[in-house]
C-alpha cells in the first residue's frame, strides 16, 4: 500500500491512498478549516471504478490531460504508481499558454515529468482553461486516438470535452462536481468527487 498524507496544493489539501488501487480522495473542506475534512470515496461510483480497472489492466498506453499546476505533484505520483503497476507508456497533456492556474509544458519539466512521461502540450494557441479537440495540435491528436486509454482532469476539461463524439471510447473523467450544473448532470452533491465514464 502506498500511502500519501496532507499534501498542501493551491486549492487545498488532499490525502490520497492507494490501496489495490482503490483511490480515495479526502478534499479540504474551506468551511471547516482546522476542524474537519469530507471524506469523498471514488469507490462509491462502482460501476465507474469497475470500468477504470479492468481498463487499466488490459492498456498499454495511458494520456492523462492535466490541470491545475498544484495538483501536478499528486499527478505525478499517479503516473508512477500506474506505470509500476501495469507497465503502460504515460503521456502526460499541459496547456500550450498559460490559462488561469494550470499547468504548463515549462513547469511541467521542472517538476520532472520527462522522466516518468512524455510531455506534451495540447497546442491551443492562447490561453484556454479547458481542452478543445478543433483548437488542438495535430501532434496532440495523434496522442489522443493512438493511446488505450485516457484520463482528463478537472472541470474545465471536462466541459470542454463532453460534447465531443471523436473522444476515444476509453476516455475517464476526474473532477469535482463544482456547482449545480454539474450536480445536475452527474446527479451528485456539489463538492463531491466524480469518476465519469465517457
Amino acid at each position: 500500500m502506498i500511502c500519501f498524507k496532507y499534501a498542501l496544493f493551491s486549492f487545498g489539501i488532499y490525502n490520497i491512498k492507494f490501496s489495490n488501487f482503490r483511490l480515495r480522495i479526502s478534499w479540504f473542506n474551506p468551511q471547516n478549516f482546522g476542524s474537519s475534512f469530507t471524506c469523498l470515496d471514488l469507490i462509491t461510483q462502482q460501476e465507474s471504478y469497475q470500468k477504470l480497472s479492468s481498463q487499466l489492466k488490459n492498456s498499454k498506453s495511458l494520456l492523462l490531460l492535466a490541470d491545475n499546476a498544484g495538483e501536478a505533484v499528486m499527478d505525478k505520483l499517479l503516473i508512477e504508481t500506474l506505470k509500476k503497476k501495469y507497465h503502460m507508456e504515460m503521456y502526460y497533456a499541459v496547456r500550450n499558454n498559460p490559462a488561469l492556474n494550470d499547468i504548463t509544458y515549462d513547469e511541467a519539466v521542472d517538476i520532472g515529468f520527462p522522466d516518468i512521461a512524455q510531455v506534451i502540450t495540447n497546442g491551443i494557441d492562447g490561453p484556454l482553461p479547458g481542452t478543445v479537440l478543433s483548437r488542438c495540435s495535430q501532434k496532440f491528436l495523434n496522442v489522443l486516438n493512438s493511446v488505450d486509454m485516457v484520463l482528463v482532469k478537472g472541470g474545465g476539461n471536462f466541459e470542454c470535452l463532453i460534447g465531443e463524439t471523436s473522444l476515444p471510447l476509453n476516455t475517464f473523467f476526474l473532477l469535482m462536481c463544482k456547482c449545480e450544473v454539474h450536480s445536475r448532470f452527474f446527479n451528485a452533491p456539489v463538492g463531491q468527487a466524480i469518476l465519469w465514464v465517457n
